[in-house]
């Protein structure tokens, strides 16, 4: 009996829609620090992809998302699962691999352990963004694409990226705002660059080098 996806699509927050409109057609996705499944239940319903992952290091998440997964009648095809990063879950070129909510330094410390070589990598940093930018340029992993989501009075970044491993370098203003950003100008471009500006101009202070990288914003600011 084929089931009828067309009155269950959950609703995905600004962010997670974000991501989860990041992610190619593909054969699997595998969801790294699920929590609540939601976006390959959503992937799922969406016919993106025709099985998926959901990943969780913690037991209680994993928990929920296994339960969301069975309220949507998904548990054929979604395989809830406790591990750390990709542990041994073995990435394809036919996958796509998506960590979304976690800061620059622990999606790098994921990748880290394992080269993933997939047909995407859909990330969602919430932090430490320039951290994450350098890792991925010195480990060969190419910046494809970024995006921008609002939600509340908060802009978040997604990036999708493939693995080449040739290493390759940016400037320092790529590295803080993003390389793609700077040049497809996406959705909300203007406001993330005064977000991004208000937070360099906290780290100043510190840092007299960034005042050069905050002059570079305001001229961007002063094109619009």
């Amino acid at each position: 009996m084929t089931k009828d996806f067309s009155l269950q699509i959950p609703k995905l927050s600004p962010r997670l829609t974000m991501v989860a409109d990041m992610v190619p057609i593909c054969e699997r996705i595998v969801d790294i620090g699920t929590d609540h499944a939601f976006i390959p239940i959503y992937l799922i319903a969406k016919n993106c992809c025709s099985f998926a992952i959901a990943s969780d290091i913690r037991k209680g998440p994993a928990a929920i998302a296994k339960s969301n997964v069975d309220a949507y009648q998904m548990e054929d095809q979604i395989k809830v699962v406790v591990g750390d990063g990709l542990g041994q879950i073995q990435a394809t070129m036919e996958d796509c691999v998506v960590i979304a909510g976690m800061g620059g330094y622990e999606i790098s410390s994921i990748l880290k352990k394992d080269i993933i070589r997939a047909k995407a990598i859909v990330l969602q940093p919430q932090k430490s963004f320039k951290e994450l930018r350098m890792f991925l340029s010195n480990e060969g992993y190419e910046i494809n694409s970024e995006s921008i989501a609002k939600e509340k009075d908060r802009y978040y970044l997604g990036m999708s990226v493939t693995y080449t491993g040739i290493a390759y370098e940016m400037t320092q203003l790529e590295l803080e705002v993003g390389p793609c950003i700077l040049r497809d100008k996406p959705l909300h471009f203007n406001n993330y660059l005064d977000q991004c500006k208000r937070r360099l101009e906290k780290q100043v202070i510190g840092d007299a080098s960034i005042q050069d990288i905050i002059n570079r914003l305001v001229e961007f600011e002063n094109q619009r």
